[in-house]
């Protein structure tokens, strides 16, 4: 299999993503040329439970600088996807963002939205109830040495509401 870019010059950083299928168990090898960059991220294959599993460090092999990888790939019966970084889509990022913004005690919201139509999220804090403390002023005078005087309002809570 060839890995190439789809324009010329771009970040030396190539990804792939593939998949295989199979009607019974086996184990295959794979190999990546790539035209204009080294192999640079090991690869991962999509597990059932879709969870993206790092191969074993021996089924991959870099030969030529990098140039060419060698993957020993074990494939269950069916459609196995393999990918190097993992396949990040979409849905895939909005659900992190909406993960991240609940951990965070943030919130999401629609920035707009993709020439394809999907939502672009963006995160903010929390829009919360306002929270009043009423204040008396006072003034306090201060006195320099030199018998200037400078007067400060200053500014002291007399009740608080609950938090």
């Amino acid at each position: 299999m060839t890995v190439a870019p789809e324009t010329s010059p771009i970040n030396p950083s190539p990804w792939y993503a593939f998949d295989l299928a199979t009607d019974a168990p086996d184990t295959v090898e794979v190999t990546l040329r790539f035209t204009e960059a080294a192999h640079r991220y090991h690869p991962k294959r999509l597990d059932e439970g879709g969870t993206w599993k790092r191969l074993a460090e021996g089924d991959v092999r870099l030969e030529a600088g990098g140039s060419r990888a060698i993957l020993t790939l074990v494939i269950p019966d069916g459609r196995t996807r393999f990918a190097a970084p993992e396949v990040f889509g979409p849905e895939d990022r909005n659900e992190w963002v909406r993960g991240f913004a609940g951990r965070a005690s943030l919130e999401t919201f629609i920035i707009g939205r993709s020439v394809e139509g999907r939502e672009l999220l963006g995160i903010r804090r929390r829009r919360r109830e306002a929270r009043y403390r009423r204040f008396s002023m006072t003034t306090i005078a201060i006195v320099s040495s030199c018998g200037s005087r400078l007067q400060l309002p200053v500014h002291s809570p007399t009740s608080a509401l609950p938090r």
